[in-house]
């Protein structure tokens, strides 16, 4: 039985290191703001940058406000705004972000204004995502590139936000022919100026 030759065995392993690039999904690999983090610069635009191209037109990109549970008996609703003000280890900072896939813990700490915006968004993603009629509830964006590939998504809300939680949720075609979702959660502080 002969040996393969040098140059047959660099050409396989060529093969698998480009089939292993192939295979491999998008993922969200940053975004600004950054997920989980309070943002006190005023947000003109959403920026989400994905490991491979998406095809926004046959994505759902949706920008929510988000309310969570403040009390222990879950009835008093607010923003996360009114959150404990001492949760301020995910100050923001630009390009840093991730995204939350389906069984990831996302990070949080438990108890933290993270991990109850996560649980919130959660939920609420698992309900509207998917559904058409949600423009009353939904923050308007524009979505940019509109049509066509491109890896980074840039959101522009029609309106200035207002002062609380958002969540970024997104079920998204990647190039290779794969459907992501995922979601990120901030909370928009901004400085008033006097």
């Amino acid at each position: 039985m002969k040996r393969p030759t040098p140059a047959i065995s660099l050409a396989w392993l060529v093969a698998l290191l480009a089939t292993g690039v192939a295979i491999a999904h998008a993922d969200l690999a940053s975004s600004n703001p950054g997920d989980g983090t309070i943002v006190t610069a005023r947000i003109d635009h959403i920026e989400l940058v994905f490991s491979q191209a998406i095809e926004t037109q046959f994505s759902i990109i949706k920008l929510y406000p988000l309310v969570v549970a403040t009390s222990d008996h879950g009835s008093d609703e607010t923003s996360a705004q009114d959150q404990d003000e001492s949760d301020q280890e995910h100050e923001e900072q630009p390009g840093e972000g991730g995204e939350h896939g389906h069984d990831d813990d996302h990070g949080a700490e438990d108890g933290s204004t993270h991990a109850l915006l996560d649980a919130a968004a959660e939920a609420l993603v698992t309900r509207v995502l998917g559904l058409d009629d949600d423009h009353d509830a939904r923050v308007e964006i524009s979505v940019t590139p509109a049509t066509g590939g491109s890896e980074r998504i840039t959101l522009i809300p029609r309106a200035a936000l207002e002062s609380g939680a958002y969540v970024v949720m997104w079920r998204a075609l990647s190039a290779d022919g794969h459907t992501i979702e995922g979601f990120l959660t901030f909370d928009y502080r901004p400085e008033h100026a006097d």
